[in-house]
């Protein structure tokens, strides 16, 4: 499992679980390790988990500041053009499951 920006966060206020299946995991590496432009393009996000099986099945947890603030993003600029065509040729079938009121229990 990797973490992005500052991982997961008790201060969520939305979360979202996204599962799909990765066509070139090195590619979503490389990716994945550009936080300052994420940082740039999506601020809302505290940060998140990103985790790969064998076979390519991915699970990945973005959480937010809120949900309003999550859907003003997607609703946003978006990324450069080759950055999205990447991310839907990198991610097949991938499924989003919105957590509106996530409950956390830390250590």
């Amino acid at each position: 499992m990797t973490e992005f920006l500052d991982g997961g966060s008790d201060d969520a206020g939305f979360v979202q679980v996204i599962r799909g299946h990765v066509t070139d995991r090195n590619l979503v590496k490389v990716m994945m390790s550009d936080t300052d432009a994420l940082r740039q393009m999506r601020p809302e996000i505290i940060g998140g988990t990103f985790a790969i099986t064998g076979d390519g099945t991915f699970t990945q947890t973005v959480a937010f500041t809120d949900e309003a603030s999550a859907r003003s993003g997607e609703a946003g600029e978006g990324p450069p053009a080759e950055i999205a065509e990447a991310l839907q040729s990198l991610m097949a079938d991938a499924t989003f499951y919105d957590l509106h009121h996530p409950w956390f229990e830390s250590a």
